[in-house]
């Protein structure tokens, strides 16, 4: 993070929109960082003005790719000749290290990862179709493309115990833990109305944290308040959440030269991305709960465990096949997911289940048997209807 901040602050002329070669620096940059994490890389570019500006992505678990996708974004740009150190270079630096971090978890997502980079969010393209993430978000829905949810880093690392005026903000906060909205010490999570169950799922509330946090609700039309690249994807009907430090609401270095690297606190930026991949795994976790087919499949084991062994065991197996087949998890990630279902179930039998049957023919007609008696759905026919 000290140094994707580092390279951000020292470029000269500024990354602001009329300075297209310091941009296409710092895009070419943001490359060969995500490159060297082994991720595949492409820029999607547009043109404004006669310039050529680029969205940078970059993509983890691409076998998802034309499945749902989430998407963990943040701009690059910076509004005038300023450094530009929170806004937005501590949003670019916790993409950067939230993709290091994903990376060494890949085989916990069962969903495809884009990291994408946005030029021009700053005036005087802000709220204008040549906004980065308008771009983006559009391309998107252009192209059908299922967006399970986006995760927008707009400032995120400006801390401070001076006392802050969130009069504004406050009436909005729907969780707070451990933190006093005086000061300026926290991070917040805000969401939209058609966004609120999407940011519940990471249960950041029981993640390990060493940052007192927020999570608000801001409803439309007041939610344009939240000047940043969701809002494209909220305008495009897609679920998205803000991460920031509250912004002008706390820094009053914003969009002024007082915007240097000196001002941010990367320990805690480094704080604020080990929240987001926790709720992320939490996030996965409340998937998988909420998958209607794995839950019926659970139901029927645990309703077995002390009555039929066989009806247990083919439960259990479909369980298996449908995570690896649907969700593409290996075996043993299917199981601890599995097992994570069914919370804190007995499952010191599962050797025993999977070998005790030897007649392969026996097995198959018991299998599909149970599979009419329960009307458990044919695996192979929700894979390709997914596909």
């Amino acid at each position: 993070m000290k140094e994707t901040l580092e390279f951000l602050t020292n470029i000269t002329p500024p990354r602001r929109y009329p300075n297209v070669a310091s941009l296409d620096k710092v895009a070419n940059y943001l490359k060969e960082r995500f490159e060297n994490l082994g991720l595949s890389v492409c820029f999607k570019e547009y043109e404004v003005e006669g310039n050529i500006y680029k969205n940078v992505v970059a993509t983890l678990n691409e076998t998802y790719k034309y499945n749902k996708r989430l998407i963990i974004g943040a701009h690059y740009d910076v509004c005038g000749d300023t450094q530009g150190a929170d806004d937005n270079g501590s949003g670019i630096a916790g993409v950067v290290e939230s993709a290091k971090r994903l990376v060494e978890l890949k085989e916990k997502l069962p969903f495809c990862v884009e990291f994408v980079c946005f030029t021009l969010e700053e005036p005087p393209h802000f709220g204008k179709e040549s906004m980065g993430s308008y771009q983006y978000a559009h391309y998107l829905k252009q192209n059908n493309i299922e967006v399970i949810g986006m995760i927008n880093y707009e400032m995120i690392g400006y801390f401070t115990n001076d006392n802050v005026d969130l009069s504004q903000f406050a009436p909005f906060i729907t969780k707070n833990v451990d933190a006093d909205i005086t000061k300026g010490d926290f991070i917040a999570f805000v969401s939209d109305e058609q966004s609120n169950d999407f940011l519940s799922l990471f249960d950041f509330e029981k993640c390990k944290k060493e940052l007192p946090l927020i999570e608000a609700m801001i409803p439309t039309p007041y939610n344009r308040v939240t000047a940043s690249d969701h809002l494209n994807f909220w305008d495009f009907g897609y679920k998205a959440i803000m991460v920031t430090d509250t912004a002008y609401f706390r820094n009053k270095n914003y969009h002024t030269l007082n915007d240097t690297y000196e001002t941010v606190d990367i320990d805690k930026i480094g704080l604020v991305i080990d929240l987001v991949v926790n709720g992320l795994l939490h996030f996965v976790e409340n998937i998988l709960k909420n998958d209607p087919y794995l839950m019926k499949l659970a139901n029927i084991y645990v309703d077995n465990c002390s009555i039929s062994i066989s009806t247990r065991t083919v439960a259990h197996d479909f369980a298996m096949e449908y995570l690896q087949k649907y969700y593409l998890f290996d075996f043993n990630e299917a199981v601890d997911y599995f097992d994570v279902m069914m919370d804190t179930i007995d499952v010191s039998h599962r050797e025993y289940d999977i070998t005790c049957y030897r007649d392969v023919e026996a097995y198959n007609r018991l299998k599909l048997e149970i599979q009419e008696s329960y009307e458990i759905e044919d695996i192979e026919k929700m894979v390709n209807k997914k596909g």
